[in-house]
């Protein structure tokens, strides 16, 4: 049965009664997620070439093929009825999709992953299947860059998430300008770690009047300016800028009862 034969033989009805629940094998080292139709992105079937190492002509095999938002599973044979997997790919693992290549009847790619590269051909009307699969491997490696990205402590992709999920242990402070003391509330500030952070408190300014900041304590945004991308210098401009009341948002600093030695920072912005 030639491939065009297996797609109009494909009906809907058989997709119904197609069980994806079923266990598969996967070239990934991780344990295999069940698949639910609702996770399905596409699926039909896409032909696989056969090892030239076991088959030195190019030999291509129908398979049934299930692209979600994680994985390409191959079926053994082009039809829903087997129950049998020969791959379940791990669009994390894919590297790139090389060698694409349009004929007159099909379009022919390979997806290259850590191990190994597998060869695929879809009929040319079908342009469809690559471009699903091209979009779900990125998709896919940006879901785990976010992820990574949320690991570091530095990120400021970390910083901003978890800044709208930890919100119960942010503060807002509201200082009143002194006409006496200046343009600034009597604080330095310094960038680290991603982060504004006050380094020292200076008297006789609003700041140590009130008492509602410490050392250590960061900034987070100013009068509902977000400030996380901005330099020191650029923060102070801001505050000292404002008429009237300043509101900070500022994560408190958590003492530690180690006696770990404290460290003095040179580079710090008065404002």
């Amino acid at each position: 049965m030639t491939l065009e034969a297996v797609f109009r033989n494909f009906t809907l009805k058989s997709l119904k009664e197609f069980d994806v629940n079923k266990k598969v094998k996967t070239i990934s080292d991780g344990n295999s997620n069940p698949i639910t139709k609702e996770s399905i992105i596409k699926d039909g079937v896409i032909e696989k070439r056969r090892d030239p190492k076991k088959l030195p002509n190019n030999t291509w095999r129908p398979k049934f093929c299930i692209l979600t938002a994680d994985s390409l599973t191959l079926h053994k044979k082009s039809s829903c009825d087997d129950s049998e997997y020969s791959h379940k790919i791990s669009l994390v693992e894919v590297t790139s999709v090389e060698k694409i290549e349009k004929g007159r009847r099909h379009i022919h790619f390979d997806l290259v992953t850590q191990t190994q590269r597998i060869g695929l051909r879809v009929p040319s009307r079908d342009v469809d299947w690559l471009i699903q699969i091209q979009l779900a491997v990125v998709a896919c490696k940006n879901r785990n860059d976010f992820r990574r990205e949320l690991t570091t402590k530095t990120s400021l992709i970390a910083t901003k998430y978890n800044l709208k999920k930890n919100t119960k242990n942010l503060q807002e402070v509201i200082l009143d300008k002194d006409e006496e003391y200046g343009e600034g509330i009597g604080i330095t500030i310094r960038r680290a770690g991603g982060c504004i952070v006050v380094s020292r408190i200076l008297p006789d300014g609003p700041v140590e009047k009130t008492q509602k900041l410490q050392p250590g304590d960061e900034i987070l945004n100013v009068n509902g300016i977000e400030i996380l991308e901005q330099e020191a210098e650029e923060v102070a401009q801001q505050i000292r800028s404002i008429q009237g009341s300043v509101v900070l948002l500022i994560k408190p600093l958590i003492k530690s009862t180690s006696s770990s030695p404290t460290i003095e920072y040179t580079y710090t912005t008065e404002l």
